[in-house]
């Protein structure tokens, strides 16, 4: 309960962006399977192995690409894409911001260095505004924790 002596600090709630799992299906596959989702969530046809041709993934590899060829991977890929600037990148922690985003059914999808992944969704403390989390498909990330520990090279909104 909230009275436990090991006591958790939830979310009052989470902005949940509708993002179905494809499932991963090799190895270092992100960039194939988050253009996967991408597709699926937009309602078009394209495959998960359409994505992995186009995207070059190779079995044990996955996908090399820089920041700039992920860009521009997914700007020929997708339309109706936004890339954040730096300074807009607290923006996806911002509850007001990402609930419209989610009711516009628009998409986030992150470049870290060395790995790809779109917003789930959004864990919301409204106390604390800095603990609120980006919801992956693997992980969690809080701005503070991200901006010292983890290399984001490109957030993409796709709308």
């Amino acid at each position: 309960t909230q009275w436990s002596f090991f006591n958790v600090d939830k979310p009052d709630y989470v902005i949940d962006f509708g993002i179905s799992n494809v499932g991963s299906k090799a190895d270092n596959d992100c960039v194939p399977t988050t253009f996967a989702e991408i597709e699926s969530k937009r309602g078009g046809t394209r495959t998960y192995e359409d994505f992995v041709t186009s995207s070059g993934y190779k079995d044990g590899t996955g996908v090399t690409i820089s920041g700039d060829g992920y860009r521009e991977l997914i700007e020929d890929t997708f339309n109706d894409t936004e890339r954040f600037s730096k300074s807009k990148y607290i923006k996806p922690f911002d509850p007001v911001y990402m609930q419209d985003a989610a009711n516009n059914r628009e998409i986030f999808s992150y470049h870290f260095k060395g790995h790809a992944d779109n917003v789930r969704g959004l864990e919301v403390y409204l106390r604390a505004p800095t603990k609120n989390r980006l919801l992956f498909r693997q992980s969690k990330y809080n701005y503070r924790y991200g901006h010292n520990q983890s290399t984001i090279l490109n957030i993409f909104r796709l709308f």
